[in-house]
C-alpha cells in the first residue's frame, strides 16, 4: 500500500476538531458540556496512555537538574499537561509555566484554558495557544516560544520526544 492508497480520515482535519470542540453539530459537545456541567471531555488517546507517559517522565526526570520546557502538540482539552502538572512525583521536577499546549482548533484552546482555570493551582499556569503546524511561519514562531530555551520534551498523543 502506498501513501496515496491510504484512506483519508476526518480525524485529521481542522474542520472535524473545530466541530468537536465548538459544538456546531449534535456530536460536538466538549465546550458546551464543560460549560454546562464541568465535564472536561474525552481523553482521545486513552487514560492508560496518559498514565504511561506520566510514569515515563517521572522515571526520566528523576535525576534532572533543571525543569524542562514541555510542548504538547494537538493538546485538545489539555489533559496530558494537567496530568503532568498535578503528578506529585513531578512536583519538584516540572514547572507549569514552562508548559505549552498548542492546537489548531481555537475552541480546543478555549476549552483547555477554561479547564485549567477551573482546576486551579498549577493548571492555571499552563499556557495554551492556537497554532497550525501546517503553516511554516507558525512552526517557526512556536520554535522560539519557549523563552529562547528550546523545547526539552515534545508530546503528541502518546508519543514523547526528549531532546
Amino acid at each position: 500500500m502506498t501513501v496515496e492508497d491510504l484512506p483519508q480520515s476526518r480525524l485529521g482535519t481542522k474542520e472535524y476538531w473545530d466541530s468537536v470542540y465548538a459544538c456546531v453539530d449534535t456530536n460536538s459537545r466538549e465546550v458546551a458540556t464543560f460549560t454546562d456541567i464541568g465535564d472536561e471531555g474525552e481523553v482521545w488517546f486513552g487514560e492508560e496512555s496518559v498514565d504511561r507517559m506520566v510514569r515515563y517522565l517521572v522515571d526520566f526526570l528523576e535525576d534532572a537538574q533543571e525543569k524542562p520546557h514541555i510542548l504538547d502538540l494537538g493538546m485538545g482539552n489539555g489533559h496530558l499537561l494537567f496530568s503532568i502538572a498535578e503528578e506529585e512525583d513531578l512536583a519538584d521536577k516540572v514547572d507549569a509555566e514552562r508548559m505549552l499546549g498548542v492546537d489548531y482548533s481555537r475552541a480546543s484552546v478555549d476549552l483547555a484554558k477554561a479547564v485549567g482555570a477551573a482546576r486551579g493551582g498549577e493548571c492555571e499556569a499552563i499556557r495554551f495557544q492556537e497554532a497550525d503546524l501546517r503553516d511554516a511561519d507558525c512552526v517557526k514562531e512556536l520554535a522560539g516560544s519557549s523563552s529562547g530555551y528550546g523545547w526539552d520534551i515534545v508530546c503528541d498523543k502518546g508519543t514523547v520526544c526528549i531532546y
